[in-house]
């Protein structure tokens, strides 16, 4: 044959080429379908199995909390609480909002004015029977906070129980008024048994399920302990007095909940709340993911499911390091909180909706476990006249304590460091962060 004669190709032969190359590709997409498919279908088989467990032990630990206030009475807490709370409004006025701030929670060398103090005493007075139906809450033998499990944390804000514990925690921030106009008349005793029953209602919002209910219980806590701090100061103190403030704070502090067990219940309700999810019972604007494009979607292979299940198995290391984080100190934890958190908003979209700020949640409870130690600290010393040691909560060494010129000092050194004792009791992790400072002049 001719070199200048080229063969014709076989007919046929481009398009049996063109049909291999495409079977081929299908083949390869089909299987790598399964296989993402598969890998998936197994991944939340496993965590459905997972879930039910951490559900089961959530719900466990979800016990009411001890009767720290007395709990004399052979009833139910829940049904005073509702009633204290609807009717209590949830904004007052600018003019009775500004008489509140001004008598509760004064700013360093003011006080409030004549007109304020008769403004904040209406309000107490307006509000007594709220005030009775919570002292009545406090002396049930037992309590209940409504939590729907199976309804997951989407709308949680929306449920019956939500609602009125909204309610419980403003009832108790009014609450605050007719303790402090009762240590200002001299009725130390009231004010004991009224500090008793503000404990107990903040100590049963922090106990139930869910990181925002803590939140509640823990500014309920607060506010009361602002007041309870006054009464640990306050010179008409008996010894006895003391005594029993000293055992009520060691009381309520040991019966707060750990953040591992905070963060589990929040888990469990995230993961029954993507269970519905992904069964179809919830759609993507319910569960507040409404914007999710196909890129976001592409690293995670298309899938909302695996996705979630990158999320949900993040939330279990940060659980599990909430555990670690009880034995470190403030600031260790927090780095290890913060690296998590961080790790995981970066690569998952779904941290858009319901990423939170772990560490915070951790600052939190360790002022609040600080304020307690504070008060019974100094009430210890007020009852026995020698000074104990207790540890900070903060950095893992004991409270510190001065005396100079007939006043004596007591501060925790909160996520900061130590300033030497400069700050004051409502340290609440602002830009003008201090310590969290209890004194008491002799």
């Amino acid at each position: 044959m001719s070199p200048d004669v080229h063969s014709a190709p076989a007919p046929g032969r481009p398009r049996k080429r063109i049909l291999l190359v495409c079977g081929t590709t299908a083949v390869l997409v089909i299987a790598l379908v399964a296989t993402i498919v598969s890998t998936s279908h197994r991944r939340w088989t496993d965590f459905l199995k997972q879930h039910d467990v951490r559900l089961a032990r959530a719900m466990a630990h979800a016990a009411p909390p001890p009767r720290v206030a007395g709990g004399t009475e052979a009833g139910e807490a829940h049904e005073f609480y509702a009633r204290a709370g609807a009717g209590c409004p949830a904004n007052l006025s600018t003019a009775k909002e500004e008489a509140l701030q001004a008598v509760l929670y004064p700013k360093p060398g003011q006080s409030a004015t004549a007109e304020q103090a008769s403004v904040a005493r209406s309000l107490a007075e307006n509000f007594a029977p709220q005030f009775e139906l919570l002292r009545t809450a406090a002396s049930q033998r037992t309590t209940r906070i409504q939590v729907d499990w199976r309804a997951g944390s989407g709308g949680l804000w929306r449920t019956p129980g939500m609602v009125m514990e909204k309610g419980l925690r403003t009832a108790c921030r009014y609450f605050c008024l007719a303790i402090h106009f009762e240590r200002e008349s001299g009725d130390l005793h009231r004010a004991l048994a009224d500090v008793a029953a503000g404990w107990q209602a903040g100590l049963d919002l922090c106990c139930a399920p869910g990181h925002q209910r803590y939140l509640l219980g823990i500014a309920t806590l607060t506010g009361v302990s602002k007041e309870a701090w006054l009464i640990a100061a306050d010179p008409r103190l008996t010894a006895s007095d003391a005594q029993e403030l000293r055992d009520l704070a060691l009381r309520v502090e040991a019966a707060l909940p750990s953040l591992e067990d905070t963060l589990e219940s929040e888990m469990a309700l995230q993961g029954e709340t993507f269970r519905r999810y992904v069964a179809g019972e919830l759609s993507n604007e319910q569960i507040d993911l409404a914007e999710i494009s196909w890129k976001q979607t592409r690293k995670f292979g298309f899938s909302m499911t695996n996705a979630i299940l990158d999320w949900m198995e993040r939330q279990g290391r940060i659980v599990e390091e909430a555990r670690k984080s009880e034995s470190l100190d403030a600031v260790t934890a927090e780095e290890r909180l913060d690296a998590l958190s961080r790790a995981g908003d970066a690569e998952n979209f779904v941290a858009s909706a319901w990423s939170s700020s772990y560490s915070t949640l951790d600052q939190n409870l360790r002022r609040t476990h600080a304020r307690f130690r504070l008060i019974a600290a100094l009430c210890e010393e007020r009852a026995t006249g020698k000074p104990p040691e207790a540890i900070d909560p903060f950095d893992l060494k004991p409270l510190r304590r001065r005396e100079e010129d007939g006043k004596v000092t007591w501060w925790s050194v909160d996520i900061d460091g130590d300033d030497g004792g400069q700050g004051g009791f409502w340290s609440d992790g602002g830009e003008d962060l201090k310590d969290i400072v209890l004194e008491w002049k002799r």
